[in-house]
Order: structure tokens, then sequence, then C-alpha cells
């Protein structure tokens, strides 16, 4: 995906009738450039500098030509809808896979991964895990939710049935609590107008997000206990969600993060792995298993522990500008509108998702940024010629 983007970004780019200069603002296009080139740059005092450009390169230089391509794209109607069924096929297959992982594999494979299974299996080694998964449905579930509401798509409806189901069967809990985030945007941003709920609505729907929350977060934590929703006390559950081995996590890393706080280790969770591996050798808490070793498990974290502070604030500073160029177009009363509300709505995913994990390397940057294009593309309309 990341080879055929680059390959329609090149004659996207070259053809006279794309006018990238009047697409974004000028802001965006200095801290487009600013994140790949300290991403880049990072190889220079990296530990294997070979590795840091080659994820920089797959992660952050590849995703922006991606964006710049779907920007072109999204600009042109005919182009968009085209593109549109590419990355509708991509969450349908995913969908299948979910479903045919949980057919074949049972509760254990969609909730735990391929490791709870035979390995070598063709729907396991298809399916990315529950983490990856559910972090594709929160990233595919604004886009899902334009498709149908502007009609891009016939099958928009079935588009959304599809991003919901892939999250549901990962029996992950962030994707619950997202899910509610993702309702919560909605309501907030109807709040006026013929889609705003009645206040009696809004606060009967709000009482049963929160029952829907609780028993969620319970239930998906049986699950990944037991692999099965029997068996296992609520009381338990509870104590489980207490434990989360994620307060030790981050603290160790945290720790280790003060040896380099300025540059970083360079850019890869590889390379930070790699340099950090004397801290954590010692630790054999039951908390810090291979796992919470390998990564951070928080998106800034982990950027900041592999780019350091001007890593960090590029990054931080790029996201800013393509939320503000959002919240401005989200003000209008103009189709545009729902384009820049899903566009806010994947922003707050990626980060809300990646808080508890860094899943942000080679597919899901590709992802976000092939979505955030084709709705930025589609907030400034069609390519003048």
């Amino acid at each position: 995906m990341i080879a055929c983007s680059l390959l329609l970004f090149l004659p996207a780019f070259c053809r006279p009738q794309t006018h990238f200069s009047d697409s974004l603002p000028g802001v965006l296009w200095w801290v487009l450039a600013m994140w790949p080139g300290v991403a880049l740059l990072s190889a220079l005092w990296s530990a294997d500098p070979g590795r840091s450009l080659l994820g920089a390169i797959q992660s952050a230089v590849a995703p922006t030509g991606i964006f710049l391509a779907a920007l072109a794209a999204g600009r042109n109607p005919r182009m968009l809808r085209r593109v549109l069924v590419g990355g509708s096929a991509g969450i349908a297959l995913l969908c299948l896979t979910t479903i045919g992982g949980l057919l074949k594999g049972g509760i254990p494979l969609v909730s735990q991964g391929a490791n709870a299974v035979l390995a070598s299996d063709l729907i396991a080694r298809w399916y990315p895990g529950p983490g990856l998964a559910s972090t594709f449905a929160l990233i595919g579930l604004p886009l899902s939710w334009w498709i149908w509401r502007e009609r891009l798509l016939p099958w928009g409806g079935a588009l959304v049935l599809a991003a919901l189901l892939i999250g549901l069967l990962s029996f992950n809990r962030m994707y619950w609590l997202g899910l509610v985030v993702l309702i919560v945007i909605w309501m907030v941003s109807y709040r006026s107008g013929r889609y705003a709920p009645t206040k009696g609505r809004s606060g009967l729907l709000l009482i049963c997000l929160c029952a829907l929350v609780t028993l969620a977060l319970l239930s998906t934590t049986v699950v990944r206990q037991s692999g099965s929703l029997s068996g296992q006390s609520i009381v338990q559950a509870s104590h489980a969600l207490a434990k989360d081995p994620r307060w030790s996590i981050w603290s160790q890393w945290l720790d280790s993060s003060m040896q380099r706080p300025l540059l970083g280790t360079g850019y890869g969770k590889e390379v930070a792995r790699q340099v950090h591996a004397d801290h954590f050798a010692p630790i054999t808490a039951e908390m810090m298993d291979q796992a919470g070793k390998s990564h951070p498990h928080n998106l800034l974290l982990s950027l900041w522990i592999q780019t350091g502070l001007p890593g960090l604030l590029a990054f931080l500073c790029l996201m800013a500008s393509l939320a503000s160029l959002a919240a401005a177009h989200a003000r209008r009363d103009t189709p545009a509108r729902h384009a820049a509300l899903a566009l806010g709505m994947t922003i707050a995913m990626l980060f809300f998702k990646n808080l508890t994990d860094d899943f942000y390397d080679i597919a899901l940057p590709a992802m976000f940024w092939a979505y955030a294009g084709l709705m930025a593309g589609a907030m400034r309309g069609k390519t003048p010629t």
C-alpha cells in the first residue's frame, strides 16, 4: 500500500492542474516537513543508524507522500470515490478475517492474537491481533461514518457496521472507551440543528453509554484472561483492571528516558529497546514481561524516547495544525463540515487509542495519513484547472 501510494503521488504532483499551494495553510506545510525531517536526522546519533533511517522512511516520510497523494485525490470527487472503494475493501477484508478468526480459532484468537493459536494458520497470519485490529476499527470508524453520512458509496452503512464489528470482536478495553468518545464528539458537534438529540434523549443516551462501558470493560477483561465469558466473577475482573501492568511499564520507561532526554535514542522502537536493554535486564517483576520491555505502550512517551524533545514537539505541532484545519471547517455549515468532523475524530482516536499502546509504525501511519489526506482534500473542494 505504501509503495502504490507513493507511485500515485508522483503523477498527482506532476499534473499541471494539481495545485498543492492552496490545499493547505502555509504553517501546515512547514510542520508537515518538520516531523519527517527530525525523524530522518535522528539517524545521525542513533545506535543503529540504518534501522532508524529505514523506520523514518517507512513511518514518517512515506506517510507524508501518501497524505499528499490522498490530498490530490480527495479534491476531485470522481477520484475520491474510486480511492474510497479501495479503502472500504480494506475494512471489509479485515472484518472478514476477524469473523474467520473467531469461527476457526475461537475467542482466544480474536482476543489474544495469533500467539493463542497455531501461528502458521492462514487466518491467524492475516489477523493483526486485538490491539491493532481495534485501533484500525477506531481509525476507520470516522471515515466509514463520513462515507455513509455523505452517501459517497452505496454501501456506507455496511462499512460502518463492519468497522464496529472488528472492534467489538477484538475484546479490547480501549475500543469501548474510544467508541464512547466518538459518540460524545458526535453529540457535541450536533448540539444545535436538526441532528441534535433532545435533552431527554441525550441524558438517556449518556446513562446507557456509562452502563455499556462499565459492562464492556469488565467483560473484555474476563475474556482476555480466560478466553470465554464464563467462570470469572465481576470482582476478579475489577481487580485485574486495577492491576494493569501499564502503570509499571510507563514508570520504568520514563526512568530510562532520562538517560537521553534531549535527542533520544534514534527513530524506531527496536532501537530504543536496544539502547535501554541494560536498564530493563535486571527487572524481573511480573508486570514487566517481554511485551513491557519491548516498548513504552504510549505514543507520546515512545516518540520522546526515540526522537527527543524536537521530535515530540514536531509531531505535536503537526497534529495540532491538522486539528486546527479540521476545526476551522467544522464550524462552517457546508458539506465540508462532515469531512472536517471525521478528520477531527480520526485525530482524536489516533491519540486516544495510542495512549495505552504504540502502533504508530508502518501500517497505522500509512492508514491514518491516507484517510487524513482524503478528508482534507474533500474539505478544500474540487481541484482548480
